[in-house]
């Protein structure tokens, strides 16, 4: 469904955007079977190809702008995601339980910032191959995973709305050049597509960060890693 909403968000706009340009594509037969199948196939064809664009924009954008949201900045003194008796249990389990050397007084703030993102996200991405094993073995969707999905559904749906927001731009100048008026359905189109960004951007950034946060404190009770606080934070 994470690939299937999207893409029949997308093909809908891109179909409906055609036809205010008059334009239409003969793809189907007369068998409303037939049509169904083939228009689903689109749709989740569309959304696999709209999840790559998710996948780099995420990459080289948005990790920059959700900033703490992200497994990379778990454990950072100004992080919010999980409290700090959590973040130390986290440095005692990967001392002791995963193995992991660790150094926290780095003088060089820039090397020490670079080092606890490394720290974080092999953390977190321990935490959550412990947790998907454990509960693909019992047969259940842990919480965090579900997350995860409303997250991955949520960037997906607001990678297709930046598409939305090029694509009716552009039938908006099209339509403008070739009537000599301000095309206004293409104009309504584009602002529901940049708001609709904006919503899907801020439902993004919090499920990001719903998902990092229940994989941490979901492994922490799950296996009972309780230990009163032993590491000191860095200075």
């Amino acid at each position: 469904m994470g690939y299937l909403i999207p893409g029949l968000f997308t093909i809908s706009y891109v179909i409906y955007g055609l036809s205010m340009l008059q334009y239409s594509i003969d793809l189907f037969d007369k068998n409303i079977f037939t049509n169904s199948i083939v228009f689903f196939v689109f749709c989740y064809i569309a959304g696999l190809i709209i999840q790559e664009i998710g996948s780099m924009i995420e990459r080289y954008e948005l990790r920059k702008i959700f900033k703490d949201t992200y497994s990379e900045n778990i454990l950072k003194k100004d992080s919010q995601i999980i409290t700090l008796t959590d973040k130390i249990k986290c440095w005692n389990i990967m001392k002791k339980h995963f193995k992991i050397p660790i150094d926290l007084h780095i003088k060089e703030k820039y090397k020490l910032s670079k080092k606890m993102g490394e720290y974080g996200h092999i953390c977190y991405i321990r935490c959550r191959e412990t947790l998907k094993y454990a509960y693909r073995n019992a047969n259940i969707l842990n919480q965090s995973e579900v997350f995860n999905i409303h997250y991955c559904m949520s960037r997906n749906l607001l990678a297709s709305t930046l598409l939305g927001i090029i694509y009716f731009s552009f039938i908006t100048m099209f339509m403008t050049f070739k009537t000599g008026q301000v095309y206004i359905l293409g104009t309504i189109l584009f602002l529901i597509m940049y708001f609709g960004s904006k919503l899907f951007y801020r439902r993004s950034q919090r499920y990001a960060k719903y998902h990092v946060n229940n994989t941490i404190t979901l492994y922490l009770a799950t296996y009972d890693n309780s230990d009163a606080p032993q590491i000191v934070t860095a200075r």
